[in-house]
């Protein structure tokens, strides 16, 4: 498992527990997506957290009003359990953390997910204090509201975009368009203005001109490379930014891509030079990259990022 997995070289700092929380917090209620990750509204990850947040009251009252009165429940002593073996799970998980990157996902706690309910559940059962039956059915109509606006948030998200118009350019394409091996031709592209902390996300939009059916899905990778030339992080997304596929874009189309860009919590401040490579998902076929009258090249120096220290 750990050679299939990008390892942790340093130890966990405060940053890594915020951003492992934060993780854990969006995709146990809603993060959508593998390569490209579509977020909630935030509004919605408020209100989510604010029914969180009184689950978590009621436990803490329910647990003091117990000690005081020196009287618990029949069903106190499984839910102590069921909080023990959820601590258990968290506690595993804070150490795989410790070891490898990539562990903000909520999937990792699923060992633990029918105590999570239960506890949540008890939790907003003390906090609101009302008929059992009329909180199940408050609780059931939630959930079902939640996984239904996620079905029709995600499929709405993911609706398969149509070609753009020429005139639908930016006012900065390219005077001398990029050629990736006679397949797509890059005409314009759009980098984020202004410096991203680490630990935050900005967007990339690229406009692909299609020059024959690509008959396959490509892929783009970007390196990032500090000044010294050293590769401090990279960013693999389908070239279509998760929306569709190329092997359903056409010859002659004019398409509109955009990536999250999501800059790990360790990398440094300073300015880096995208590189830019198209290839097909296992990298066994790369795309040459030529421009104008210029030698082909592996890959295309796309322009800079500037990153700036965490918030």
């Amino acid at each position: 498992m750990l050679q299939a997995s990008d390892l942790r070289k340093g130890p966990l700092s405060l940053a890594d527990y915020a951003w492992l929380l934060r993780g854990l917090f969006q995709t146990f209620w809603g993060r959508f997506g593998g390569a490209a990750h579509l977020l909630l509204p935030g509004p919605m990850y408020l209100a989510l957290g604010l029914v969180t947040l009184a689950a978590l009251v009621g436990l803490l009252s329910a647990a003091y009003r117990w000690a005081r009165e020196k009287s618990v429940p029949y069903w106190g002593p499984a839910l102590a359990l069921m909080a023990v073996f959820l601590a258990a799970i968290s506690f595993s998980l804070v150490k795989w953390t410790a070891t490898v990157l990539g562990t903000d996902q909520a999937r990792l706690l699923y060992p633990a997910a029918a105590p999570m309910a239960l506890v949540f559940y008890a939790g907003l059962a003390a906090v609101f204090r009302v008929r059992q039956n009329w909180l199940r059915l408050f609780t059931g109509i939630g959930m079902v509201s939640l996984a239904g606006y996620g079905v029709l948030y995600v499929g709405s998200s993911y609706l398969p975009p149509t070609p753009i118009a020429p005139q639908q350019l930016p006012a900065n394409a390219l005077g001398r368009p990029v050629t990736f091996g006679q397949m797509f031709q890059l005409r314009a592209y759009e980098l984020p203005a202004e410096p991203i902390p680490a630990g935050q996300y900005a967007f990339i939009t690229t406009y692909w001109q299609v020059l024959q059916d690509p008959g396959t899905d490509y892929w783009i990778t970007m390196d990032f490379v500090d000044q010294s030339g050293r590769e401090a992080f990279s960013k693999l997304s389908s070239l279509g930014g998760g929306q569709e596929t190329t092997d359903y874009w056409k010859a002659a189309e004019l398409r509109r891509a955009r990536y999250r860009l999501t800059i790990p919590p360790g990398v440094s401040p300073g300015v880096y030079t995208i590189k830019a490579q198209v290839h097909v998902f296992d990298r066994s076929v790369a795309l040459s990259v030529k421009q104008g009258g210029d030698a082909a090249a592996d890959a295309l120096e796309l322009g800079k990022i500037a990153v700036a220290r965490k918030n």
